[in-house]
């Protein structure tokens, strides 16, 4: 006579046959509890690229100005993931001035920043992403940022705009 040890399949046939009672009463009365993922709220998970004023609206002469918002996650050398950082870039005619971002802040789809202070002049950012996830690999069209766009004379507002930044990821 063999074992149960030496014969898998006998094993198995026994585990299954055994399998086959009903549920103790306090399982069966249980009623089952699905499980639903955490939907995370939509959040802008990569920002890399350049952000553009629209100028369909038009814009005042300081606005007009800018070049260009630069927003990064990646080393000046391009190879490792930092904390964001980029700047406000003036036109070569406005002086090509660079206004560092300092505590570029990105929550969900929130978006806020202020700039360091050239000649007595700074600007500060408050608005809203319109669509969630990666910049780069979604190369959205249209305006995907927007919100109120200050220039700042020392500490006090000299002008604001409801800004509205079109993207390109740059090359």
């Amino acid at each position: 006579m063999r074992s149960i040890a030496q014969s898998p399949a006998l094993a198995l046939l026994i585990l299954l046959l055994g399998c086959r009672a009903d549920a103790p009463p306090e399982a069966a009365s249980t009623p089952a509890t699905p499980t639903t993922p955490q939907v995370s709220e939509a959040a802008v998970t990569d920002p890399f690229g350049y952000y553009m004023l629209d100028e369909t609206d038009g814009l005042p002469p300081w606005a007009k100005t800018i070049d260009h918002l630069l927003l990064s996650n990646i080393d000046d050398q391009g190879e490792k993931k930092v904390p964001l950082w980029g700047w406000i870039r003036l036109r070569e005619e406005a002086g090509g001035t660079d206004y560092r971002l300092v505590e570029p802040r990105i929550e969900g789809l929130r978006f806020t920043f202020r700039t360091e202070a050239v000649a007595g002049v700074s600007y500060a950012f408050e608005g809203e992403f319109q669509q969630a996830g990666e910049m780069p690999a979604l190369a959205p069209q249209g305006v995907v940022l927007q919100g109120t766009l200050r220039r700042l004379s020392g500490t006090d507002p000299a002008s604001e705009i409801q800004a509205r930044f079109l993207y390109s990821p740059g090359d």
